[in-house]
């Protein structure tokens, strides 16, 4: 049976010890949780990273919303339910959007895939 995560035998002391400046990369935990931090997954993620003070920007804030919509629309595998909830997020989306930040073009996000938009 695979251990729980939190049961990783090396404790946060044993980490600096065994890395010197050309030693190996931090454990494969904190890349993760590093990572999460950076770009969120969902929208659990985006409500961490905003809980967190880690949004410098509306556009970081927008971004992160628009890879998660787009993720979701690529992957509808062409279900119409799915297709047409995932079209309702994000005209939600962008009405929120203009609504709270008039001057902010949502639309215009490089991370929308044009070819891609539910219908």
């Amino acid at each position: 049976a695979a251990k729980p995560p939190d049961l990783n035998p090396e404790t946060e002391e044993s980490i600096p010890s065994r890395s010197s400046p050309e030693g190996p990369d931090p454990p494969v935990l904190t890349e993760v949780s590093k990572q999460d931090d950076q770009q969120p997954l969902d929208l659990e993620g985006v409500k961490r990273k905003m809980d967190q003070g880690n949004y410098t920007s509306v556009l970081e804030f927008s971004d992160d919303i628009v890879k998660i919509i787009q993720a979701a629309i690529n992957s509808d595998g062409g279900q119409p339910e799915i297709k047409k909830a995932n079209s309702m997020v994000k005209s939600f989306f962008i009405r929120q959007m203009e609504r709270v930040f008039p001057w902010f073009s949502v639309k215009k996000s490089r991370f929308w895939e044009p070819n891609k938009v539910s219908s």
